[in-house]
């Protein structure tokens, strides 16, 4: 047999793995098998023969136990099963993970709340993000975002302190639309002393939150749709979003709030009205 062949056994029948489980924890007779697995005593007898062929168990007085090489199929076979299990309820994150999020530490997505938008609540990763900054005043806030919201405005406004300092990084198409249709909000980022507004030189296609000690990751569809979250307190996981922040950052200019063309305009045809009633008052006085 090849090792593919070795797996298919394995995995064939739900009552092998518990069996392979069973020897694993302690020795046991046939019997014995039979009533903790309830399987059939024919059930039991061919797998004990075939993990037998393979070098997985053996016998000793009676009693049939897993050898160091049962220990290790089934300890690769639990991760593995781990994984994909986590790999299914990640699955909606991962589809529309960008390519942004392929370098993640490994493992540290199992340690991260996900939230999915689904049928019934299809705001769900919404609500996630707005239960993290609603826990109180943001000390420390660093953002990468490829939409612009209201909702997201107004958390962002609700979460800054007089101690909070908020760096935000967009793009063309989040200031383009900021500057058409939330013009108040952005406002409050370029007035506020602790808000510091980035402009990134490629688009963004991920979303990613560092508040405070929490990492959030977003997910988002062709539609600019935020179908799915993960967030986490991991220390791995915040030192990778710190890095991604900060390498998108640098690729960044720093935003500065436009002159007002009304004040400009204003002050342009004051200095003009000045000098024509200079050069009057020189004419007569001629």
């Amino acid at each position: 047999m090849n090792p593919r062949d070795d797996i298919s056994f394995l995995v064939g029948s739900d009552s092998r793995v518990r069996v392979l489980r069973l020897l694993h924890e302690q020795s046991l007779r046939p019997t014995e098998i039979v009533d903790r697995c309830t399987c059939t005593r024919e059930t039991v007898q061919r797998t004990l023969s075939g993990f037998g062929d393979l070098g997985w168990v053996e016998k000793t007085d009676k009693h049939y136990h897993t050898t160091l090489a049962g220990d290790m199929v089934l300890e690769s076979y639990e991760d593995l099963s781990s994984v994909v299990t986590e790999v299914h309820e990640l699955r909606p994150f991962l589809e529309h993970a960008s390519e942004e999020f392929h370098d993640l530490p490994p493992g540290v997505l199992s340690s991260t709340t996900i939230t999915t938008a689904t049928r019934e609540n299809p705001h769900a990763p919404i609500n996630r993000y707005l239960e993290l900054m609603r826990d109180g005043h943001v000390g420390r806030f660093r953002g990468v975002t490829p939409i612009v919201s209201g909702v997201f405005n107004q958390a962002s406004e609700s979460a800054i302190g007089p101690e909070t300092d908020m760096e935000l990084v967009i793009d063309d198409s989040v200031l383009e639309r900021s500057q058409e249709d939330y013009q108040d909000a952005l406002q409050v980022a370029y007035d506020l002393d602790q808000f510091t507004l980035y402009l990134s030189s490629e688009p963004i296609e991920f979303g990613l939150a560092i508040i405070d000690d929490v990492s959030w990751l977003g997910a988002y569809d062709d539609n600019g749709n935020l179908v799915a979250c993960v967030d986490s307190d991991h220390p791995a996981l915040f030192d990778w979003a710190m890095s991604v922040y900060e390498r998108r950052r640098e690729m960044s200019i720093e935003l500065d709030a436009p002159a007002d063309e009304a004040s400009v305009a204003v002050a342009s045809d004051g200095g003009d009205a000045t000098a024509e009633g200079e050069a009057e008052s020189s004419l007569e006085s001629e």
